[in-house]
């Protein structure tokens, strides 16, 4: 989400900042609620018209919920596994991180208006089975992942490639057995610590790609805002955007990089 005035943010929003920083500039101050960044008006320079911000790390509730949307998706993860099915605690863990994540994304939602729409569109949906479906510890956990089961009878494409993914291969077709139960549609495949290590880190580099995609286009919005600002205040020298900023990360990403 693009740095935006103050004076577009929930006022409810605004009075919590008020309580904490002191006034607010509704036309001078701004915010960057992805990064939980609050640039306060410090000093204007009457002759030019320059503006000085300090930048304030504000609490990252946004970040906070990503960490436990990663957190249910791991321990959902672990659930699929041999290990977690024949352990009746995870179910039950596993339910309580999930209760967790949705009690603390309904406060941000509530209180946090703004910063949850800044959020909400990064998040990957994590709610078990559309959010309704919950997990009984023991062997039944395996069944609210989201592939148990489909439709269409005959599309297990997608199936397939979702538990190749966590390290299953389905039963033979032969196997006249294989459509008793759902839980012996899959059989889990020998994997070493080592392999799954390098899928997972190879895997990182996909979500890398989407999450450029999705800066890609918030760039583009962010140039657009800027350019409309300026003609609308040709005389300004207000920072409508941190792009300083931003290009002194993307430096430290492209020496990561080169590593």
């Amino acid at each position: 989400m693009p740095a935006v005035k103050a004076s577009e943010i929930d006022p409810k929003f605004i009075k919590k900042i008020e309580d904490q920083y002191g006034e607010v500039d509704m036309v001078n101050d701004y915010f960057d609620l992805e990064d939980s960044t609050y640039y306060k008006t410090v000093d204007i320079n009457k002759e030019t018209g320059g503006i000085k911000h300090k930048l304030i790390q504000l609490p990252s509730f946004g970040e906070s919920l990503k960490k436990l949307s990663v957190a249910l998706k791991s321990m959902r993860k672990l659930a699929t596994t041999q290990a977690g099915k024949d352990d009746p605690k995870i179910g039950e863990l596993l339910n309580k991180v999930r209760d967790t994540f949705n009690l603390y994304r309904t406060h941000l939602r509530k209180n946090y208006p703004d910063l949850y729409t800044g959020i909400k569109n990064q998040l990957e949906e994590v709610s078990v089975t559309g959010g309704s479906a919950s997990f009984t510890p023991g062997t039944g956990a395996q069944y609210a992942t989201p592939f148990a089961f489909n439709k269409n009878k005959k599309a297990d494409g997608t199936a397939r490639n979702y538990y190749y993914k966590l390290g299953y291969k389905p039963v033979p077709k032969k196997n006249k057995d294989s459509g008793l139960e759902v839980k012996q549609l899959f059989q889990e495949e020998e994997t070493s610590p080592e392999s799954k290590f390098h899928a997972d880190r190879i895997d990182d580099f996909d979500s890398i790609t989407n999450d450029l995609n999705d800066i890609y286009k918030l760039i583009s919005n962010a140039k657009n805002k800027t350019i409309d600002y300026y003609k609308e205040n040709p005389k300004s020298f207000q920072v409508v955007q941190p792009t300083t900023l931003l290009k002194d990360y993307l430096k430290d990403i492209k020496k990561l990089l080169k590593v």
